[in-house]
């Protein structure tokens, strides 16, 4: 049976929708809708890349407006790492790959940190649900319980994370035959992005499809509306992307040795 969930409505468009789920209904209605995972990335084009080379420091997303979130307003700042995979990747040419665990630790021994649900955002053919680790505390955004089995993101006792790859859509408690993704956005000091910067592992992935008359294959370049698209400049294989990396490190060793 398909039950009507208490969800509440934080903005949609003929495009998307944006929500917060009924607490007492569960994103997730199976455990088999669930696999585990080890790896998160944030990934960037290969100009962001060399900004963060450079400055040897991740650089956050910045947030324009509404576009971003309806939880957030716009001068908050954040770095959006997702579950790493394979094959094309929208997001850009270089990803920055990390262990969640090892986050998680290292976020701990800072200070401590809060999880937030951020949203849930609803496209046509794939949901997004987007958490945030933060030092501070917000009251008008939901806490977000990692070890309730049925969230889009579980952590079992053993310290194992899984995630979702369907989850029910606004005001349903039936099956989703779209894809669902996680995000988790990180809301980090200038010395947390250094320190963070010089944790992750650095891996050249493909970006080769940026430019097709596709939706959803570069997500700096061509977001949105099709007449505002523009081409990407970086429309790379991971082995021409790999290439690049190694003349933008080689550029820089002083009397042959390797600055990083």
């Amino acid at each position: 049976m398909n039950y009507h969930a208490d969800d509440r409505l934080l903005g949609a468009n003929k495009y998307f929708k944006s929500w917060y789920p009924d607490p007492d209904r569960p994103l997730v209605s199976h455990e088999i809708y669930y696999h585990k995972f080890y790896d998160i990335s944030y990934t960037v084009h290969f100009e962001d890349y060399q900004q963060m080379f450079h400055e040897g420091s991740i650089i956050p997303n910045p947030i324009i407006g509404k576009k971003f979130s309806y939880a957030l307003e716009a001068n908050e700042q954040l770095i959006q790492f997702v579950v790493s995979s394979t094959g094309h990747n929208k997001y850009g040419n270089i990803s920055l790959l990390i262990n969640l665990n090892e986050l998680l630790c290292y976020l701990q021994i800072q200070g401590g940190f809060y999880t937030y649900l951020l949203e849930i955002v609803e496209y046509p053919s794939v949901s997004v649900a987007k958490l945030m680790f933060s030092h501070l505390q917000f009251e008008d955004i939901p806490k977000y319980d990692a070890s309730k089995l049925g969230n889009p993101w579980y952590r079992d006792p053993q310290g194992n994370n899984y995630c979702s790859f369907s989850t029910r859509r606004f005001q349903y408690f039936g099956e989703n035959e779209y894809d669902t993704e996680l995000e988790f956005h990180l809301q980090l000091t200038n010395g947390q992005c250094k320190e963070l910067y010089n944790k992750c592992r650095r891996e050249p992935v493909s970006h080769y499809e940026a430019n097709l008359e596709e939706p959803c294959k570069c997500m700096k370049y061509r977001l949105g509306r099709r007449d505002r698209w523009q081409n990407c400049p970086s429309p790379w294989k991971s082995k021409e992307t790999a290439l690049k990396m190694y003349e933008l490190q080689e550029e820089i060793k002083p009397d042959g040795k390797d600055v990083i």
